[in-house]
């Protein structure tokens, strides 16, 4: 199984050509909400914990874990019900925005899902720091753990890369572990392009949201990107069950 970069490239910015109107619509409706629900979190916040205290890293570190992934999740939401709307266009259909109103059992589902994802890290995020805080005296030691914290969290964000297709699945109906067992059977053998395409939209994303304007553009890029990708592993998968059966 394999998929192409280039072409999930081209792919996707031939279907925002032909769909822009709706796509830049669907994107703007999705960062309206967005800031609207930061806006409220951010009051409840004021009113409920002191801001300033949650830059007192490792004092407040489980309200830091819990803030940046839910931060994390935000988007991804966002990110899920986009590629909701642009699904059918893999099957000959068109965008269609109903389709972004998801229901509630698939939502769950994909939190769960991306719950799932961030356990390991924001366990080993708390568990780093409460170390870190005790053992911070610029020793060699002290270093070596830091380097050695550092790799082991690249490498725990490399593993879990290859689950991140799943929520396509769960948009199809299908149930959190049986979506994330596909996925990671999808990415064997295509792992590092794949974390290579994750960074390289991550890059995407931060010049769009710097520009502001081009901010609006990423959301359905992204959505398109691993959309297609996720295609393209599929067949590769089928044309292989094929030539084997």
């Amino acid at each position: 199984m394999r998929f192409s970069i280039n072409e999930a490239f081209k792919f996707s910015f031939q279907i925002f050509k032909e769909n822009w109107t709706k796509l830049l619509n669907i994107s703007l409706f999705s960062i309206v909400l967005m800031i609207m629900l930061l806006y409220f979190m951010s009051k409840y916040l004021l009113i409920h914990f002191d801001i300033l205290s949650l830059v007192t890293i490792p004092k407040n570190i489980i309200l830091f874990v819990f803030f940046k992934n839910i931060s994390l999740l935000m988007p991804a939401i966002f990110l899920f019900c986009v590629t909701s709307t642009i699904l059918p266009v893999f099957y000959g259909s068109k965008v269609q925005f109903k389709n972004y109103f998801l229901d509630a059992e698939k939502v769950i589902n994909f939190m769960c899902g991306m719950l799932l994802l961030v356990l390991v890290p924001s366990i080993l995020t708390l568990v780093s720091y409460e170390l870190f805080s005790k053992f911070d005296d610029g020793s060699v030691i002290f270093t070596f753990f830091l380097s050695l914290y550092m790799v082991m969290s690249l490498g725990i964000f490399v593993y879990l890369c290859r689950y991140l297709l799943f929520y396509i699945d769960v948009l199809k109906g299908q149930s959190i572990i049986k979506s994330l067992k596909k996925s990671a059977r999808l990415l064997k053998g295509n792992l590092y392009k794949f974390v290579a395409l994750i960074v390289l939209l991550y890059f995407i994303n931060v010049v769009g949201v710097l520009s502001v304007v081009g901010g609006i553009f990423v959301l359905p890029l992204n959505a398109l990107v691993l959309a297609h990708v996720y295609m393209q592993l599929t067949k590769s998968n089928e044309d292989i069950t094929q030539k084997n059966a």
